[in-house]
């Protein structure tokens, strides 16, 4: 009985470990974790693929008949068959559950790059990531009238209430999660894009256009006001990070 469940323990590993090769190949691991974890998650995979296989191997050799009971089948079928699911990163209908405040928070390093960034005027290479991380250095001021380039999802929902108003009808939030280390810690950020244009959930489009410091429910907020807007492919990295 005992080598059945090594052999149960080590094909188990062996499929895991596949599954995580899979997503490697196919550039699906970036749905799960940080990119930087990509090569160490890779590792573990062949490790598993690696350990699971030799013990499989050894241990079958030494049992003539193999059995399993009936809830290890139905593990091993359903860890084999996570290959056919189709993959897809968090969108607009998880956004309610992981909303925050829509203010990221950066370590004062990052801050002074920020403001190093703006003071030189130069914000063409200003991300995504650093015009969300902008709103923590307090005042919005620092958006008024800059000009504005970036890419993300459309979603007509901010997770606490939808774009129905009448100061806010004609817009959409360009959405991204962000991620300290995985799919568990992703949190959504936005910015609200003032336009007629009619886009379909969680399409991605590229934006480029000028902050305005609107009212919004009696709040003032860092909307878009486009130049430009155009739909676009799923970028390969979809959640944000310091480093992208």
């Amino acid at each position: 009985m005992r080598q059945n469940n090594n052999i149960f323990n080590f094909l188990s590993l062996f499929l895991i470990g596949s599954y995580i090769f899979y997503l490697f190949l196919n550039q699906k691991l970036v749905y799960f974790i940080h990119p930087k974890y990509i090569y160490l998650a890779f590792g573990t995979g062949a490790f598993m693929i690696l350990t699971g296989f030799i013990g499989f191997i050894t241990n079958i050799t030494l049992q003539k008949k193999i059995i399993f009971k009936i809830p290890e089948i139905v593990i091993l079928i359903l860890a084999f068959s996570l290959i056919f699911v189709q993959i897809k990163p968090l969108s607009s209908s998880s956004i309610a559950a992981r909303i925050g405040n829509n203010n990221l928070i950066v370590d004062e390093n990052e801050k002074k790059e920020l403001i190093k960034k703006l003071d030189s005027g130069n914000l063409y290479n200003f991300s995504m990531y650093d015009w969300m991380s902008a709103k923590s250095l307090g005042g919005l001021d620092i958006f008024q009238n800059k000009k504005f380039s970036g890419t993300g999802f459309v979603s007509y929902s901010n997770g606490k209430n939808a774009l129905n108003i009448e100061n806010n009808k004609n817009s959409f939030y360009l959405s991204r999660f962000v991620i300290s280390c995985c799919i568990v810690d992703a949190t959504p950020y936005y910015f609200i894009v003032k336009t007629s244009e009619k886009f379909t959930e969680n399409s991605w489009v590229n934006v480029t256009g000028t902050f305005n410091l609107i009212d919004i429910n009696g709040k003032l907020e860092p909307v878009i006001v486009p130049d430009k807007i155009d739909t676009t492919q799923e970028p390969k990295n979809v959640y944000l990070n310091k480093d992208n």
